[in-house]
C-alpha cells in the first residue's frame, strides 16, 4: 500500500497540477519576503497617476505633451526612456484627425504638424528610446517590429523551437517604433494565483509551422538595458534534445551580462519589494521641477502608470497591486547587477528522487523502529529540507521545492504509522483471543485494566483451591480422540 502510494505522488508531481505549483509558488514568496533583492540604483519611474490626470486631463494625453516629456527626459541624462505604453491609434487630438470632423477648418489644420510625428521626432532625437508591445486577446493584423538581432550560441537547434509565441499582439504606431532604438514585449506572465512571478525574456511571433516561432523579439526590460548599455544584438545559448546539458533555452546575453532562463526563455522575477522612492509623478517632470529632474541623471527611466482607471496593477508576492511597470524595472536592475532566481530543470529530477529514497527509508524502517523514533526522522528529514532550500536560495538563487517531498513523506510516515498500529492491535487481538481460552475472562479483563499485574513471579495471597477431579478420566479419555476430550474439558471448565 505504501510503495502504490509513493508510485501515485511521483505520477502526481509529474503532473504538477495547479494546487502543487500554487503550495511551491507560496514557499518561493516567502523565501523573497525573508530576502528581497539588494535594492539598486539603476532605475526611476515616471509615474502617469492620479495627480497627472488630475493635472493634464484623462489618458490619451497628447502626443505633442510625451514629445515635450520625451525632450526633458533626455536632456536630464536618461541613460534609456522606456515606455511602457502601446501608442497603438492615431492621436485623436492631432489636427489630421480634427479636420475630419471639422471640415470648414480641414485645409489649415492639414498645414499644422501632426501629433504623432512631433512625438516620433522626440523619440528620435532622445536616440535611446525604448517602445512597448504586447499580446493581444483578439485577432489583429499587427507585427512588432524588432528593431535588433538575436544570434544563437548553442549547438542546436535554434531558440525558434523553445519559445513561447503568440498569434496576436497590439504594437505602436509605425512612425513611433521605427523612430525608437527598441522595442520589446512587456506582456506578463501571470500565474494560476494571479501573480507575476516570472516574465518571458523572449517572445516569439506563431508561425504557419507548429511549434516554432517566425520571429523572436526581447521582453522590455532587456530591451531598456541593452540600448542603456549601447548595444546592438543578443546572443541566446539553446541546446537540442541530445545535449547532455538538457534540450531548451539556457540564457539570454547582453554583452558580458548573462540572464539564465528556463527552457523557454522566461526568467524569474527577483523582487525587491515596492519602492516608491523610485517614482517621480508625470505632472512634475512635465512641471519642469529642478529637483525631480536632477534625479533621472544617468538612470533607467520607465514611463508607466500606477492610476486605478488605466488597468495596469499587477499582484506580486510583496503587494497585489503593484504597478505593472515597476515589474519591468525591478528584471532590468537584475540583469544590470546579476541577481538572478533560478530553477533549472535538474532541480526536478533531484526533489523526485529525494522523495522516493526518503519515502522508501522510512517505509523499511518502520517496521524496526518506534513510531517516536520515525516521527523524529520524519520530521528531521522535513526541517533538513527546508534549510537546505533556503540555504540554496540565499547563496545561489536556487528555487528548490522543500514542500512537496515533506508532504509525501510525512504522508507516508503518517499512513506508515496508522498501518503500524493497526497490525500492532491485531496482534494483540489475536494473543487475547487465544488466551482466553486457557485464562479466565474475568482475569483477562483485569489485566487489560491494569498490565502491572501481569509481571513474572506472581504474587503472594491467601486464597481458597477448590481441588476437583472428573471419576475415571483416565479410562474416560483413552476412548477419545484428541479434538472430542478438548470439547469435553472446555464444557466441564
Amino acid at each position: 500500500m505504501l510503495l502504490g502510494l509513493l508510485a501515485l505522488a511521483v505520477g502526481l508531481r509529474m503532473q504538477d497540477p495547479p494546487a502543487i505549483e500554487r503550495l511551491r509558488h507560496l514557499t518561493f514568496d516567502t523565501y523573497n519576503k525573508w530576502q528581497p533583492r539588494p535594492a539598486g540604483n539603476d532605475t526611476v519611474i515616471i509615474d502617469i497617476d492620479e495627480a497627472s490626470i488630475r493635472q493634464y486631463g484623462q489618458w490619451p494625453w497628447p502626443r505633442t505633451l510625451l514629445a515635450d516629456m520625451t525632450d526633458k527626459l533626455h536632456a536630464a541624462g536618461a541613460r534609456a526612456i522606456v515606455f511602457d505604453i502601446v501608442f497603438s491609434e492615431q492621436d485623436r487630438t492631432s489636427p489630421r484627425a480634427l479636420a475630419e470632423t471639422l471640415p470648414t477648418a480641414a485645409t489649415f489644420l492639414r498645414q499644422l504638424p501632426d501629433h504623432d510625428d512631433v512625438f516620433a521626432a522626440a523619440i528620435a532625437r532622445a536616440g535611446n528610446v525604448v517602445m512597448g508591445f504586447v499580446g493581444a486577446n483578439q485577432p489583429t493584423d499587427m507585427k512588432p517590429l524588432a528593431k535588433t538581432r538575436i544570434f544563437n550560441t548553442g549547438k542546436q537547434p535554434e531558440p525558434q523551437r523553445f519559445v513561447q509565441t503568440l498569434p496576436y499582439f497590439t504594437v505602436s504606431l509605425p512612425q513611433l517604433t521605427e523612430a525608437a532604438n527598441g522595442n520589446g514585449s512587456f506582456t506578463p506572465l501571470v500565474e494560476s494565483d494571479g501573480i507575476v512571478r516570472r516574465l518571458p525574456l523572449l517572445i516569439g511571433t506563431r508561425s504557419a509551422t507548429p511549434g516554432t516561432a517566425e520571429n523572436i523579439l526581447p521582453a522590455l526590460s532587456l530591451e531598456a538595458v541593452r540600448v542603456a548599455l549601447g548595444k546592438k544584438f543578443y546572443t541566446v545559448t539553446s541546446h537540442g534534445i541530445d545535449n547532455p546539458e538538457g534540450r531548451g533555452i539556457k540564457s539570454v546575453a547582453i554583452g558580458d551580462l548573462k540572464v539564465p532562463t528556463d527552457n523557454s526563455g522566461v526568467a524569474w522575477v527577483y523582487y525587491t519589494g515596492h519602492r516608491p522612492r523610485i517614482y517621480i509623478s508625470a505632472s512634475d517632470i512635465l512641471a519642469g521641477d529642478a529637483k525631480a529632474l536632477a534625479r533621472l541623471q544617468g538612470k533607467i527611466v520607465f514611463v508607466g502608470t500606477s492610476a486605478i482607471g488605466l488597468l495596469d496593477l499587477r499582484a506580486s508576492p510583496f503587494k497585489a497591486d503593484l504597478p505593472g511597470v515597476e515589474i519591468h524595472a525591478e528584471m532590468a536592475e537584475q540583469i544590470l547587477h546579476g541577481q538572478f532566481l533560478q530553477r533549472p530543470s535538474y532541480l526536478i529530477g533531484a526533489e523526485l528522487l529525494a522523495t522516493v529514497v526518503l519515502s522508501l527509508a522510512i517505509i523499511f524502517l518502520a517496521p524496526f523502529v518506534s513510531t517516536l523514533a520515525l516521527a523524529v526522522l520524519a520530521v528531521g528529514v522535513a526541517g533538513g529540507g527546508f534549510v537546505l532550500s533556503f540555504y540554496g536560495y540565499e547563496t545561489r538563487g536556487l528555487l528548490i521545492d522543500a514542500i512537496y517531498p515533506a508532504l509525501v513523506t510525512g504522508a507516508i510516515f503518517a499512513i506508515s504509522a496508522v498501518l503500524t498500529n493497526l497490525r500492532s492491535e491485531n496482534e494483540r487481538r489475536t494473543v487475547r483471543q487465544a488466551f482466553s481460552h486457557y485464562v479466565s475472562p474475568v482475569l483477562m479483563q483485569e489485566l487489560e485494566r491494569d498490565p502491572a499485574r501481569l509481571k513474572l513471579g506472581g504474587e503472594v495471597r491467601d486464597i481458597t483451591v477448590l481441588f476437583s477431579d472428573i471419576r475415571n478420566f483416565t479410562t474416560v479419555s483413552e476412548g477419545m480422540d484428541p479434538a472430542e476430550l478438548i470439547r469435553v474439558m472446555n464444557d466441564f471448565l
